[in-house]
């Protein structure tokens, strides 16, 4: 199968649009030229000379490629392959994130199962990649204690958590080294945190911190997966990760169930 089959195959029949099309033999112009991630492509001038097409067909195919993160378009410099080709799926998952919060609340916890799943799932490589580099270990130790002591600190004044919060679980997966994972998991992330606080603000405060006596302060639950870490327990650090979000979709039912009272 050749390249342009293999990609076309890929990405289902054969579009009926011109710009759709144009969309695909750009991406078989990249794929087949070897370009990589942050390399320019060429020119509108030069495109239309490679393709047969006008400069209008080609404007309207790179804006549909931009939009679906293909491309970057740098104003004044020129286009090139996208470095973060998941960045459009923040926007949209956010919004019907939010957006299910107006009924069932489906969505919202699909997202916050997502999340999860993804933490499962690379938190496991970092730990591999810690047991390999003790230097490494020790800084993300020492940036994840510090977070968690500012956590504890602003839990005890009555100040909002939830930027700690996004710090400590950014920084606990920048060890990964793979571009593609860094980037599914920040953009989650995003998306994660966004809806958080369009729940905090439907709840009334952070739904991970409520003043209940039985419910596990943060900081608390967050120095678990520090220790964890620190000992090299991964399952002890997976199971920490996999409570620390059970809140969140109670918090989810709560604001569901107060909207189908009123």
């Amino acid at each position: 199968m050749t390249t342009e089959n293999a990609y076309t195959g890929r990405m289902g029949h054969q579009p009926h649009t011109r710009s759709g099309q144009l969309v695909q033999e750009i991406a078989h112009y990249i794929l087949s030229s070897g370009l990589v991630n942050g390399d320019p492509i060429p020119p509108e001038p030069e495109l239309q000379r490679i393709l047969g097409c006008s400069r209008n067909s080609i404007r309207e195919a790179i804006k549909v490629m931009e939009a679906v993160g293909m491309v970057e378009v740098r104003r004044g410099t020129g286009t090139f392959v996208a470095g973060n080709p998941l960045a459009p799926l923040t926007p949209a998952l956010m919004f019907q994130g939010m957006l299910s919060l107006n009924s069932g609340g489906t969505e919202a916890k699909d997202i916050i199962t997502l999340r999860r799943g993804l933490e499962v799932a690379f938190l496991p490589i970092v730990m591999k990649e810690l047991s390999e580099d003790a230097e490494t270990k020790q800084a993300l130790i020492a940036q994840l204690q510090e977070t968690v002591d500012h956590m504890a600190e602003a839990e005890r004044a009555g100040a909002s958590t939830v930027d700690l919060d996004y710090r400590f679980h950014n920084q606990l997966f920048a060890p990964l080294r793979s571009c593609t994972l860094k980037q599914l998991n920040d953009a989650i992330l995003n998306v994660y945190f966004s809806l958080l606080e369009a729940v905090a603000e439907r709840f009334g405060e952070h739904p991970v911190f409520e003043p209940d006596p039985s419910s596990q302060p943060l900081a608390t639950a967050h120095q678990g997966i520090v220790d964890a870490i620190a000992e090299g327990n991964g399952d002890e650090a997976v199971e920490r990760l996999v409570n620390h979000y059970q809140p969140l979709s109670e918090a989810i039912d709560s604001v569901i169930a107060a909207r189908e009272e009123s």
